[in-house]
């Protein structure tokens, strides 16, 4: 429900606030941003406040994930429809999301609706499993990934240290300049 998502960007609003502050008094200078990952399903469609929901506020960037057990048809049904709002979707830990060649098709349409694919460093790593990993080269291999990520929540679960060692891996999948635009020039933008 609405509600419920505006408490939570206020509670995250509020986090942020008291974060930055942190970082002025430890003379920090680092900036954050706030940012949000929604779970695809048609009421992000009804939601009349979803550019509030966009990574860093800025109106532009939606990070989604397909609910376990979605179809990437839903994802492609409610992605054309947020890509005609202006919005562009990303898709996160796609390497989730495909399990077959046909759903490696469905990937290329929604890259090709303009959708942004992003992996998981700890998938690349081989830290979801030998079909994560085999996954994710593939998709890279096939030049559909536009980022990377850690999926981070804390420093022991799902932790951003996988980052650099995911980065050696893509080096020599890709080459330097597709690391770089999957770690650095993308996320930038």
């Amino acid at each position: 429900p609405l509600k419920d998502k505006e408490e939570f960007k206020e509670k995250a609003e509020k986090i942020l606030a008291e974060t930055r502050r942190y970082f002025i008094e430890q003379n920090l200078s680092l900036e954050l941003y706030l940012g949000f990952e929604l779970s695809l399903d048609y009421s992000v469609l009804s939601d009349d406040n979803l550019s509030s929901f966009t990574l860093n506020q800025n109106g532009k960037y939606l990070l989604c994930e397909l609910p376990f057990g979605a179809s990437l048809n839903l994802a492609e049904k409610i992605f054309y429809q947020l890509r005609l709002e202006g919005f562009i979707p990303i898709l996160a830990h796609v390497e989730r999301a495909v399990f077959s060649e046909i759903e490696i098709q469905n990937l290329k349409r929604l890259v090709a609706m303009g959708v942004l694919l992003q992996v998981n460093a700890g998938s690349l790593v081989g830290l979801a499993g030998n079909k994560a990993k085999k996954l994710a080269e593939n998709l890279l291999n096939l030049n559909l990934v536009h980022l990377m990520a850690s999926d981070s929540h804390d420093q022991k679960v799902r932790s951003y240290l996988t980052m650099p060692m995911s980065y050696s891996v893509c080096l020599k999948l890709v080459g330097e300049e597709k690391a770089l635009s999957l770690f650095e020039v993308n996320p930038r933008l």
